[in-house]
């Protein structure tokens, strides 16, 4: 299966190649200097800091005189990264194809997040969800490409994994989830945000995703297409307890033969509605712009 990642960490970009056998796109790990900040090695904070000058996001964390918080920005994706990414689903386009990006300095142009702790939300500490965005993402045209680059997966029908060892991923789970919804879609899937931060390789944290494996068949099952639009499977002699997957415990006979539904795999919706990001094989009404699935309740609700 055709399968495309991105990241700007050298270390994780070999370990996919290897052991993964992805194809790969690094980003560029070059900062861009801070005009406000000259005093090396404080430079590079941030670039740009003049289109942010309302932004509640950057004064709650007083970005603009802080040395100390490691938000080296880079370019993160670019233009002429997504232009590569585009050129390659064309390229394999009639087969699945899964693309799994970086968080930190890939889809955003900084390192880190600054969560509010729990129980306290963004707007408890009078921060707006779309200015973290906003900063995290470089702008508004910024913003706007990477919609844009999510849209374009979707309409391409790619599956699409953030694999991250971001340290808001798993510790403010329910919040991360909730902005990466406000830049990769309303109904991305918790499913296929895989946290990494645990593991020694990005590689071992996205063979442990039950989702992933199974898109990829890396649950070793071999399936026999049937005209009763079922598949009969048969697994590989190995055992249950080197994949670790608890979403396949389910599946009986799977030391030998069984059937799944061939829609259970990937659930095709039809006009107006979408997957529901907790459940792979349902359907769920499609929320409308400016609106975002809530984690837990799964109901549209309006953007902050």
């Amino acid at each position: 299966m055709p399968i495309i990642f991105f990241d700007d960490n050298t270390k994780n970009i070999e370990d996919m190649r290897k052991n993964i056998g992805c194809k790969v796109v690094q980003i560029d790990k070059e900062t861009t200097v801070n005009e406000f900040i000259s005093d090396p090695p404080d430079q590079a904070e941030y670039p740009n800091l003049r289109m942010f000058n309302k932004n509640t996001y950057v004064e709650y964390n007083d970005l603009r005189n802080s040395t100390a918080l490691n938000d080296r920005a880079n370019t993160g994706i670019t233009e002429s990264d997504v232009g590569r990414l585009k050129t390659w689903v064309k390229r394999n386009r009639g087969h699945p194809t899964i693309a799994i990006f970086d968080w930190d300095r890939t889809i955003s142009v900084v390192e880190g997040v600054h969560f509010p702790k729990p129980p306290m939300a963004w707007q408890d500490i009078g921060v707006r969800e779309k200015d973290v965005m906003l900063y995290l993402l470089g702008g508004k045209e910024r913003r706007k490409m990477m919609k844009e680059m999510f849209e374009f997966l979707y309409d391409e029908n790619v599956e699409v994994f953030i694999l991250t060892k971001n340290r808001g991923c798993p510790a403010y789970t329910d919040y991360f989830l909730d902005m990466v919804r406000l830049v990769a879609g309303s109904s991305f899937p918790l499913s296929h945000l895989i946290c990494s931060r645990e593991y020694a390789k990005k590689s071992e944290a996205l063979k442990k995703n039950v989702e992933y494996m199974r898109f990829t068949n890396g649950d070793r099952l071999i399936c026999q297409a049937r005209k009763n639009n079922k598949e009969r499977c048969m697994r590989r002699s190995v055992s249950r307890s080197s994949l670790s997957l608890p979403g396949l415990s389910g599946l009986s006979g799977l030391s030998g033969l069984c059937q799944i539904h061939a829609k259970s795999l990937r659930r095709i919706c039809p006009s107006g509605k979408e997957r529901s990001p907790n459940h792979p094989t349902k359907c769920l009404k499609r929320c409308k712009s400016g609106q975002t699935r809530h984690v837990e309740t799964l109901r549209c609700r309006k953007n902050k």
